[in-house]
């Protein structure tokens, strides 16, 4: 399930929020995102968790006023996958969200490795 943190500008402003993954186990309780990501990643599964993700952030900002943005973390995983742009594209299509109302978080590891396809995924995502 996902939960909303705020995202406040100074002094006192919520200007969005971030959407944050979460598991609750039937028996066991919450499990933190640091257990459940790395198998998740391991396990080849953070294309489809991601997809479900970003399109639940945004089909929850759609119910939010206008002006409030919604971000979501993506995995290096996610990121190197080949497939990010696309589906961001197609999500943002199929939610009928403005894409300037998402905000694409992304680990420092993925940006110390400047590749030539991380540049280009960047700049890609720039333009949507």
């Amino acid at each position: 399930y996902l939960e909303y943190q705020p995202l406040i500008r100074p002094p006192s402003s919520v200007i969005g929020f971030e959407a944050l993954l979460r598991w609750r186990h039937p028996e066991i309780g919450i499990i933190p995102p640091s257990v459940f990501i790395p198998i998740a990643e391991a396990d080849g599964l953070m294309d489809e968790i991601g997809r479900w993700v970003l399109e639940q952030a945004c089909r929850q900002a759609l119910t939010w006023p206008s002006s409030l943005t919604v971000a979501v973390n993506l995995s290096p995983a996610q990121f190197l996958s080949g497939s990010l742009t696309d589906t961001v594209a197609q999500i943002i299509d199929e939610v009928g969200i403005r894409a300037d109302r998402i905000e694409l978080e992304i680990t420092e590891t993925v940006l110390l490795e400047k590749t030539i396809d991380n540049i280009d995924t960047l700049n890609t995502l720039n333009v949507l």
